[in-house]
């Protein structure tokens, strides 16, 4: 049915541009075509080459926190590194590779939104238990207490004990401990970066 086009605009309240917009975008069959802004930028990327950036993500050895693997499985990276970093790893595996690489906000996406890992040491490591309790509320605090009591008072008797022996003249104490998870090697090299590392562990007499 034809209607007069300025009553048409006037009752719609639009103006010649909407009209012209959706007389362009209409098909033979008088369909209007869905919008298509902002629905492009994801095809643009090729799998491939996503699934380039993940395999070079997987590629790095990562560690865990000591202490803290009851409550996160975040793995991390060597300390040394950083997301420009990786980046720059990741164009030069492209580039030697004759591949196609993607922009930095893509391989930034991807590492957060598909990954668990972080590219910082773990600050300190903590007791689980210790940190447990601290974090609880007080009902769960009230389930733990004893066995939360129990834990201290043991590790009060173990700084006692170990005291007397580095003080006596009979005993000779030596300890080693896993140095905060330092990668073996460590250096500039990019290919250290793809190595797998083991972890510095230091033998020390207490006595």
């Amino acid at each position: 049915m034809q209607v007069c086009k300025t009553y048409f605009k006037n009752t719609l309240g639009i103006n010649n541009r909407v009209i012209f917009t959706t007389t362009k975008k209409t098909d033979n069959q008088g369909m209007v075509n869905s919008d298509q802004r902002g629905k492009s930028n994801k095809d643009r990327i090729p799998e491939e080459v996503k699934n380039d950036i993940r395999n070079h993500i997987k590629s790095f050895p990562t560690v865990s926190s000591h202490y803290c693997r009851a409550r996160t499985n975040k793995m991390y990276i060597d300390g040394s590194l950083n997301i420009q970093t990786l980046y720059r790893l990741y164009v030069e595996r492209c580039k030697s590779n004759h591949k196609e690489y993607a922009k930095l906000t893509t391989y930034r996406h991807i590492l957060n939104s598909e990954t668990n890992i972080g590219f910082h040491t773990p600050k300190k490591d903590q007791c689980a238990l210790c940190e447990n309790f601290k974090n609880a509320n007080q009902e769960t605090k009230e389930n733990i207490k004893e066995r939360f009591e129990k834990h201290i008072k043991e590790k009060e008797l173990s700084r006692i004990e170990k005291s007397k022996d580095v003080e006596s003249d009979e005993i000779e104490v030596y300890c080693y401990d896993l140095q905060s998870v330092l990668p073996t090697p460590s250096g500039d090299v990019n290919s250290f970066y793809y190595k797998k590392n083991s972890p510095l562990i230091t033998l020390q007499s207490m006595t």
